[in-house]
């Protein structure tokens, strides 16, 4: 391979993964062509991409990357992938793949410039992914809501609305009925006073015509 060769090697090397922050990394030993087409073809359904490196002039093209971690494991035939939305993702994928095809073997990854074992991949393969936690909160935000909607509309809650409803319409009656009391009260004193009044001046007059009678 010529130093020109070379040179342009690195060159696309560092402009595809220049701004690459998580890769995982599978040794693809033993992996023909059809089968190297078939994974491509299931890591790109998923949102990824996958190539194989050369891995000196690789490299050299992360020295200066986030992805200068991988040094250690730059032996052998590797294939990289990467893509998609987080680590968990990649290592999702790697590991489902690894799995269906004897032949391929997970290395390892790097994310934000730290080295990643195949142990770790095989870890991060199991956690959630981001869809799958939006979709627990969100599940869980609903949940919530409904157990709100639930509760508002049950019938012990009917109830309880019943029953301030009779306490405000039994307020009400004790107003009224102490009003009522009152007015009875009222009138009854009134009464008294104007029948008093009539007996006085009864009294009087008869007073009156006694001294008129002595008088004559």
């Amino acid at each position: 391979m010529s130093r020109l060769i070379k040179d342009r090697m690195v060159a696309a090397y560092k402009e595809r993964f220049g701004d690459v922050t998580s890769v995982a990394l599978v040794n693809s030993q033993g992996v023909d062509v059809m089968e190297m087409v078939s994974l491509r073809a299931a890591f790109r359904a998923r949102g990824l991409e996958a190539m194989v490196v050369q891995n000196r002039l690789w490299g050299l093209a992360l020295a200066e990357t986030d992805l200068a971690a991988l040094k250690p494991l730059l032996t052998g035939p590797n294939t990289v992938v990467w893509g998609g939305e987080s680590i968990v993702e990649i290592a999702k994928a790697v590991v489902e793949q690894a799995s269906s095809v004897d032949e391929l073997e997970v290395r390892g990854g790097v994310s934000d410039g730290q080295l990643l074992t195949k142990e770790d991949v095989d870890a991060l393969s199991k956690l959630p992914s981001r869809e799958e936690l939006i979709g627990m909160i969100v599940g869980r935000a609903v949940g919530q809501a409904s157990r709100v909607v639930m509760l508002a509309t049950s019938p012990g809650s009917r109830i309880l609305g019943q029953v301030r409803e009779c306490e405000g319409d039994s307020s009400g009656a004790e107003w009224d009925a102490g009003g009522d009391a009152a007015t009875a009260e009222a009138e009854s004193a009134s009464g008294a006073s104007e029948a008093a009044g009539s007996g006085e001046a009864a009294a009087k007059g008869e007073a009156k015509d006694d001294e008129e009678q002595a008088e004559a």
